[in-house]
């Protein structure tokens, strides 16, 4: 008798609340325009590109600025490329900081709105 139960609950469920449900939600999609997605794998790669190049920069950042920091990570190879490259005041290198991390936020704003299946249309 209880399972009977259980079986007239689920289907209740299915006939009356799925429904509302499969009609509120959005199915999610992606743009079916090529070139967008182009454009939105490109500069996903170069945010890429930019994030990793953003760990060196700011390696280099604490090297000058602040080297009690990093030196328990400090290795030879890398300490001989970083001592090589000219030193930049404290507030050039915020702005460099800010610059990168704005650039990288813009570009993955773009991919979002590139993905987008409006955009495609």
């Amino acid at each position: 008798a209880s399972l009977q139960k259980l079986s007239d609950t689920v289907s209740q469920y299915n006939d009356l609340i799925l429904p509302q449900v499969r009609q509120r939600t959005v199915p999610f999609e992606l743009t079916v325009n090529r070139s967008a997605m182009t454009l939105a794998v490109i500069l996903r790669s170069l945010s890429s590109v930019l994030l990793m190049g953003g760990f060196g920069t700011l390696y280099v950042f604490l090297y000058q600025q602040y080297f009690e920091i990093i030196q328990p990570i400090n290795i030879e190879v890398v300490d001989e490329v970083v001592r090589q490259l000219p030193y930049i005041p404290y507030l050039e290198w915020i702005g460099i900081l800010i610059a990168g991390g704005l650039t990288f936020q813009v570009l993955l704003a773009c991919v979002n709105i590139l993905e987008r299946k409006e955009f495609g249309n």
